[in-house]
């Protein structure tokens, strides 16, 4: 039972670390859009003056 548990906890970890990595993934994606768009508003705003 010792060797089955092992197998679930490891299993548990790669799912939840793969997890955190489409998250962070995720994230990354949304901001840089976010900076991007940003830059942008601030590119326009100084071309305006």
């Amino acid at each position: 039972s010792q060797v089955f548990l092992g197998r679930q906890f490891r299993r548990s970890l790669i799912g939840h670390w793969l997890r955190h990595r489409v998250f962070v993934s995720c994230n990354q994606r949304v901001l840089t859009g976010c900076l991007r768009s940003l830059v942008l508003k601030i590119k326009r705003i100084k071309g305006k003056k």
